[in-house]
């Protein structure tokens, strides 16, 4: 999982570079996003063959499919609702998180009637006519539509493709830089509780399988609310100026700080093996790392602009899919330890717990320190020129 992660966010970046660049080419970019979807088939044959890395090369190439659809979504939702990015943002993510639950019942349901080699088929058949379907529809807004009126006052203000395009000069500000911290430091801890809560929960704090089976569907539904709501939320956290002047920013800020919390917080759940205690701890993480993906693209559009959020965004993703593949394996290297001695200690997940601490608090600072990029966003006045066509995110 933590492999396909990072795969996937790759594409995301390599996704916004090409939409960047040929936003009119969103729909050649969905085919080819679906033809390796369609790769996903080659799961079900390395199970039903037993052959392991057919499984691993299905998912890795399914990663690619994933990570241009999830920025094709993105970029589509933001250009078609340009004067409400954190409502576009919370509709695209929520449905992600939705797809998710939806996805995991749909999953056990088909495997207890059908088996798991049917199954998966299904699944890579249902996924596939789905992605189809979307694909249909994929096409970016003229440049001169706006939603609510033609006129070009109006236009100036809101419009999705507004911002001075910085193109390379990007790197030489500061900002990109603390962006990509804060998403890495906001979804990686989470991850590896993501892809192990079953295995900690029965291991550490001593639940039965079933009820650990339970909260991780209940944890699922943590980061539906998240996806949606920090969205939803953005609206409301933009007070004043100056220190406080993005939603985004503030609302990140927060979580942030609540993650930092947790991350002490599940240290003194499993040496207590203290059920509540774990679940509030870990339930914060799911909600920071579901909300931090939606924040994230509304923060790219405050802080450089929406004709650079989709490229900020795209690295932001990269390094949010390093930090997830390397939490995910740091975990893997817990419960490895624990396999081999025959029992689940807190001593072998302090490394895991250390780490989120520390990158916790890392992305708490950055949160603080992001301020808007004067160059991306001062003086603007909507040009028509080819370079400064199209926006994203």
């Amino acid at each position: 999982l933590g492999v396909r992660s990072f795969v996937s966010a790759v594409f995301v970046l390599l996704g916004s570079l090409l939409l960047d660049a040929r936003p009119e080419s969103i729909q050649t970019l969905g085919i080819v996003g679906l033809a390796f979807c369609a790769l996903h088939v080659l799961v079900g044959y390395g199970i039903q063959h037993g052959v392991p890395y057919m499984i691993y090369l299905g998912n890795s190439l399914f990663g690619i499919g994933n990570g241009l659809f999830y920025i094709i979504g993105v970029i589509h939702a933001a250009a078609w609702i340009p004067e409400l990015p954190s409502l576009a943002m919370g509709l695209c993510f929520g449905a992600l998180g939705g797809g998710a639950i939806v996805g995991a019942i749909a999953l056990d349901l088909l495997v207890r009637m059908w088996g798991v080699v049917r199954a998966t088929y299904a699944i890579s058949f249902t996924l596939f006519i789905l992605f189809g379907v979307g694909t249909v529809g994929l096409r970016m807004p003229p440049f001169s539509w706006d939603p609510r009126s033609d006129s070009e006052e109006v236009l100036e203000r809101s419009s999705a493709y507004s911002g001075t395009r910085l193109g390379n000069r990007i790197f030489l500000h500061h900002q990109v830089y603390l962006m990509m911290i804060i998403v890495a430091a906001g979804t990686g801890p989470a991850f590896g509780f993501y892809t192990a809560f079953s295995n900690v929960a029965r291991g550490v704090i001593g639940m039965s399988a079933e009820t650990a089976n339970l909260w991780f569907v209940a944890m699922n539904f943590v980061v539906l609310v998240g996806r949606f709501g920090g969205g939803y939320l953005v609206n409301f956290c933009g007070f004043g100026g100056g220190f406080f002047w993005s939603g985004a920013k503030n609302l990140t800020i927060l979580l942030m700080a609540a993650q930092t919390l947790a991350s002490v917080l599940v240290v003194r759940a499993e040496e207590d093996a203290s059920t509540s205690l774990f679940l509030v701890a870990v339930g914060i993480y799911f909600l920071t790392f579901a909300s931090e993906s939606t924040l994230a693209a509304v923060l790219a559009r405050h802080v450089f602009s929406a004709v650079n959020g989709g490229i900020v965004f795209g690295f932001s993703m990269v390094s949010s899919g390093l930090a997830t593949m390397a939490f995910s394996l740091l975990m893997a290297s817990g419960l490895q330890q624990a396999a081999a001695s025959g029992s689940f200690g807190v001593e072998m997940f302090k490394s895991y717990n250390d780490a989120c601490i520390v990158v916790s608090i890392i992305g708490l600072v950055a949160s603080l320190l992001i301020t808007s990029c004067k160059a991306a966003t001062e003086d603007f006045r909507l040009r028509k020129d080819p370079d400064q066509r199209y926006g994203s995110v």
